[in-house]
């Protein structure tokens, strides 16, 4: 679906697009964007009768630094995006920020449960939001997913645990995704082809 976006002589010339993420029944497209020399952006798009709208940044979510991968609970109320902003704990951390129905919050930190001094990003809710996936790496690190829970949209994260179903030894697992239903994690990985 970003192909709406890119093309010669459009948005997408030389600029990253990246962490596609539906909402309002899938009228308002959330990515990232990152443009030559500039820093990642949370832009937004709607859909109207026959394309997507201009990108606009959504300037509440956004910092002077990289602000990447928005994730959101089903109803859209609930969001989660990395950022390497300052006063985090480590190089990129996880962070939410909550819709009123006409703007999100500013985005919290959510604390050194989930944050350490190594990365977190690739944020990826359940649509419950109870569940969070996202990726840790240390500097010299593999990247491997992590799993978070709580009780309520209001209680806080557990300790995050590796998904060893899914994590390997050798190689790197990221972008996590969850399943509309919440059924499926899809995510990407360097591994070889299977035999």
């Amino acid at each position: 679906l970003l192909a709406e976006f890119s093309g010669k002589g459009s948005l997408a010339d030389e600029t990253e697009l990246s962490g596609p993420c539906f909402a309002e029944d899938g009228q308002t497209l959330y990515f990232s964007r990152a443009r030559p020399g500039q820093k990642a952006d949370i832009v937004r798009s709607t859909l109207g009768e026959e394309r997507w709208s201009k990108p606009e940044s959504v300037r509440e979510l956004n910092s002077v630094d990289d602000d990447r991968r928005l994730t959101l609970t089903a109803d859209g109320r609930m969001a989660v995006l990395a950022s390497n902003r300052s006063g985090g704990h480590g190089g990129f951390d996880l962070y939410e920020s909550a819709n009123d129905g006409d703007r999100w919050s500013k985005p919290r930190n959510v604390g050194t449960t989930i944050n350490t001094d190594a990365a977190e990003f690739d944020p990826a809710l359940a649509p419950d939001g109870l569940t969070l996936y996202f990726v840790r790496v240390a500097p010299g690190e593999k990247a491997d997913l992590f799993l978070t829970r709580r009780e309520s949209l209001d209680a806080a994260w557990s300790p995050p645990q590796p998904v060893e179903s899914v994590n390997s030894i050798d190689f790197h697992e990221r972008s996590p995704a969850v399943s509309p239903d919440g059924s499926w994690l899809l995510f990407a990985s360097n591994r070889g082809a299977r035999s």
